[in-house]
């Protein structure tokens, strides 16, 4: 029966997901019946020992099952206590799993460790050099790293290779135009463009925009883009930062005149 309700994921529809203990359940609940089976079977069982030793019997054997449960559940909890550590267990029990070490980067991602996350961007290359994820993972995480030069060249990689959702992600627009800021600034601003027709709350599209105006002298063009970057999020101290820089700009470009 366990391998019966195994099967249909394991065969007609393969699970190829990293993650899917869900496939699990059921076929458990065969495995945890045997234990109560067999456990009520030994204290019940018709034999010449006394039933008071059956019982002890079946109470040791209980036992073990009990303290087993618990410290497999223990030890699978301490995996499931963050992102990080469940995908780290996961690359760890297969590391030629690249989909895996992509979760891994964006889990580090999601920590601010962009060194790491380039470390498992990296992993994930050399399972596949053709993954677009892995690719725009790594040139997001130099991109962090102000190493835009080596950025570019991953995420010019990404963009080779025709996926949905690196074509649909806004920070990786945004990303790629950082990186010709200084190499095709035309460019640049028509993927901050694109980033914000695919969402027009992408923030970081908005500060590279009004940047880039700010740096042709638009300062008033700059402004609105900031202003909209800190009606996405105000507490974005950068951002004001930056506005407060093009009001001075601005007010003295006027005086300048």
């Amino acid at each position: 029966m366990f391998f019966l309700l195994l099967a249909p994921t394991s065969s007609f529809l393969p699970v190829i997901q990293p993650l899917a203990e869900h496939r699990m359940y059921l076929p458990l609940a065969v495995v945890a019946s045997a234990c109560v089976v067999g456990i009520y079977l030994t204290a019940t069982y018709d034999s010449p020992a006394s039933s008071s030793a059956r019982l002890r019997i079946a109470n040791v054997l209980g036992a073990g099952v009990l303290v087993a449960l618990v410290v497999t559940t223990s030890q699978r909890n301490e995996v499931y206590r963050s992102r990080v550590a469940m995908w780290t267990d996961v690359t760890t029990k297969s590391p030629d799993n690249y989909r895996a070490w992509g979760n891994l980067a964006n889990a580090y991602d999601l920590q601010h460790d962009y060194p790491r996350m380039l470390e498992s961007a990296l992993q994930g290359l050399q399972v596949n050099e053709r993954s677009d994820i892995a690719n725009f993972q790594a040139g997001t995480a130099l991109m962090k790293l102000n190493d835009p030069a080596k950025a570019s060249a991953f995420l010019q990689r990404a963009i080779e290779f025709e996926n949905p959702y690196v074509r649909k992600d806004p920070i990786f627009r945004t990303n790629l135009g950082a990186t010709l800021r200084n190499v095709d600034p035309d460019r640049a601003i028509r993927l901050y463009r694109e980033a914000l027709e695919i969402d027009p709350y992408c923030v970081e599209a908005l500060v590279n925009l009004g940047n880039d105006r700010a740096r042709h002298g638009d300062f008033a063009g700059a402004i609105q883009d900031y202003q909209a970057a800190l009606a996405v999020d105000p507490q974005d101290q950068r951002v004001v930062a930056l506005l407060q820089m093009a009001r001075d700009d601005l007010q003295a470009a006027g005086a300048g005149s």
